[in-house]
């Protein structure tokens, strides 16, 4: 009876540090797997919280909240993509701002006077833009008011891209250059009142938009990630 008790109690030890080392495997091979994504994600993506209401109602929607986007580094994009640019270095780091891509090298942006709704709308190479992302299409008359000033008023490196065609006051984007714009165009420091910035310094393009109000993904984006994008 004592010789079939042993067994049994072996059997149940053998399988107890079976089950242990199992576990043990599977752990160890569930974080080998996390580090090698963390590795290829931090080569390919980027993350970061958004801060400012430029881009609304397309990012932070709310005042009191804040999205996370996750950004292809050195992807390609095109019109009506939204990307971040390097603008400046500054003592607290480098400073990026998060805009949508309007117009690339060679294209003609202007704007025109819709005398039906009383509303300015951006045209590029002749052809009017349908905007359905933007938060206001009466906020595109304080667009061109920047347009119009960095054409008189602005540095000779921009205001020799302005030209009149048709009678229409017009902007050819340089070569190597992006026009990028922001939603809300009321509130908005970007290209019509910048001028074009470097395809150098685009970091990426936005791929993916998370709302931070989900408590984990603000914290791993702000505590993990140092990139400071301004809308």
């Amino acid at each position: 009876m004592r010789n079939k008790l042993n067994v049994f109690t072996y059997k149940q030890y053998r399988n107890k540090q079976f089950i242990i080392q199992l576990i043990s495997n599977i752990f160890l091979l569930f974080c080998t797997i996390f580090a090698i994504f963390c590795v290829v994600f931090s080569f390919q993506y980027e993350s970061a919280p958004v801060d400012g209401f430029s881009m609304q109602p397309t990012l932070n929607t709310e005042y009191d909240n804040q999205h996370v986007v996750y950004i292809h580094k050195n992807s390609d994009y095109t019109y009506g993509d939204i990307i971040v640019v390097h603008k400046s270095s500054t003592e607290n780091g480098n400073k990026y701002i998060i805009k949508r891509v309007i117009g690339l090298p060679g294209d003609k942006i202007s704007y025109r006077f819709d005398t039906t709704d009383q509303n300015y709308y951006l045209y590029r190479n002749k052809e009017r833009l349908n905007e359905d992302y933007l938060l206001s299409q009466q906020d595109v008359e304080y667009s061109y008011d920047h347009f119009s000033t960095l054409a008189t008023k602005g540095p000779s490196s921009e205001r020799i891209n302005f030209s009149s065609i048709d009678g229409i006051l017009t902007y050819t984007v340089p070569n190597n250059k992006v026009f990028v714009l922001g939603d809300n165009r009321k509130v908005s420091l970007d290209s019509s009142s910048n001028g074009s910035y470097s395809m150098d310094k685009v970091l990426g393009k936005v791929e993916y938009i998370e709302d931070s109000s989900l408590p984990y993904v603000f914290f791993i984006a702000k505590h993990f990630f140092t990139l400071k994008i301004f809308a």
